[in-house]
């Protein structure tokens, strides 16, 4: 009797998203045909139209534009300290969270740890951060989910390749419908190799550009990797030009009594030429040549060309030229372009390091009541901070600008002091609150101070 087939749908179910894909992939490469499909542009131009993450990760290890770009990027997104703080007044030790970041951040590293989860989700549909607690005695364990109360033991970061999504939740009615349930996780230990099966209670999911799936995002590099592909041939093009270019050919014309058909003397002549082309010897045995003539050399100046490129990327990933260069012709990153790369990196931060990988991590702690707080802020600091000119210059226009706002009383009928301290000033309402705070207080003080000159002088 035969043995019935165990039919696994998870599997069916990633080859039809496979095969959707590929089907997907074909139809987006018709809008780049031209003269009714006889033409492929990007085949022509030999680009790499399905890349992988793989080719992704080997040009962030290999092509320098590349790491310069990610790493600028992520870098200045977690450089300076990173503060959480319970916002919860009724809880009485305010300072609890706030000191469990500080020793989750010295024991685990764990800015580090999400810096390069950070750089995997970019280079990729998606990063995984492996939790592990204490709760885990043997692989098999990886498999629950995570007791209630377990220690934080470690944390680490995976990429999409390393951490592939085994079975997704099939409940319709459930929260989770359509997500990662458990995940096969490969570790590399020396030459070994161990796979475990991990629920996804351990396992931190970060997506790093959204658009329509929650699970897969759009690759970081997928925008501008033609461009990497043309400073590939643009500059290893020029590279090979000097080469060949640098030191001439020559041409080489032979005696009038010299027969050509005679193949004893034409090798000897391939012979002393190849070894002079090598630079194994600096003469020529020019017997039966009446004169040797250099050909006329042929070197472009690539820089032109390169520079469209990288303007390209710069335009593409938002990072101002002198930032993403270091300097331009001598020249230091103007304040400007300090402040651009700073709204980058603040956008940023609160768009996607803050959402996808703090408070992700902060959740999952909180469900799993390894903390008790439920509310919280973030702080980040400054990529670049002011210096004295620029706070003097600042501080300037803002007081001006209230003396001008509170001179007229009637002002404030048309725009209350906290509206105008928020849009024009730019203000935070935390900001506002604090301002107003300390008014009320400053008004105390001075009205008792009022009221007891004149108890004294009556």
């Amino acid at each position: 009797m035969k043995k019935d087939k165990i039919i696994d749908l998870t599997k069916i179910e990633n080859r039809i998203n496979t095969l959707q894909q590929e089907l997907s992939r074909l139809e987006f490469s018709t809008f780049f045909s031209q003269y009714a499909g006889q033409r492929d542009i990007y085949e022509v131009l030999g680009y790499n139209t399905n890349p992988t993450f793989s080719d992704f990760y080997a040009r962030y290890l290999q092509q320098d534009i590349v790491r310069a770009v990610i790493d600028k990027l992520c870098n200045y997104t977690w450089r300076g300290d990173v503060s959480i703080f319970n916002v919860n007044e009724e809880d009485k030790d305010k300072d609890s969270l706030y000191k469990w970041w500080l020793y989750v951040d010295k024991n685990f590293n764990i800015k580090t740890k999400f810096l390069r989860a950070d750089k995997l989700a970019m280079l990729g549909n998606y990063s995984c951060i492996l939790l592990g607690f204490d709760d885990v005695k043997q692989n098999s364990d990886f498999e629950r989910p995570v007791k209630y109360n377990s220690n934080l033991v470690y944390i680490t970061p995976y990429s999409q390749l390393s951490c592939q999504i085994l079975e997704y939740e099939n409940k319709i009615n459930s929260e989770r419908y359509g997500k990662p349930l458990y995940y096969t996780i490969s570790i590399k230990n020396g030459i070994s190799e161990l796979t475990l099966k991990v629920h996804y209670t351990r396992i931190l999911h970060i997506v790093y550009d959204k658009l329509e799936s929650e699970i897969e995002g759009i690759p970081f590099l997928l925008s501008i990797y033609h461009r990497l592909e043309d400073l590939d041939k643009i500059i290893g093009g020029s590279a090979e030009m000097f080469w060949r270019g640098a030191r001439p050919g020559y041409y080489a014309q032979l005696s009038n009594d010299i027969q050509i058909e005679d193949d004893n003397l034409t090798k000897k002549l391939e012979e002393n030429l190849t070894k002079f082309e090598h630079d194994l010897r600096r003469f020529i045995a020019a017997q039966g040549i009446d004169k040797i003539e250099s050909l006329q050399q042929q070197i472009a100046d690539p820089t032109n060309f390169v520079n469209v490129q990288f303007d390209l990327i710069s335009a593409i990933t938002g990072i101002p030229k002198r930032i993403l260069f270091g300097s331009e012709r001598g020249e230091l990153a103007s304040s400007q372009d300090r402040e651009t790369f700073n709204e980058i990196i603040n956008t940023r931060r609160k768009n996607f390091a803050e959402p996808e990988i703090i408070n992700n991590f902060l959740q999952r702690m909180i469900e799993l009541q390894v903390i008790k707080q439920n509310e919280y802020t973030v702080e980040w600091m400054r990529v670049y901070d002011e210096d004295i000119n620029q706070r003097s210059e600042r501080a300037l226009k803002i007081t001006q600008a209230i003396n001008t706002f509170t001179a007229n009383p009637y002002n404030e009928e048309f725009m209350p002091k906290s509206t105008f301290m928020r849009l024009i000033l730019g203000f935070t309402d935390e900001q506002i609150e604090e301002i107003t705070t300390d008014l009320e207080k400053a008004n105390e003080t001075i009205y008792e101070i009022e009221r007891k000159k004149e108890i004294e002088s009556e």
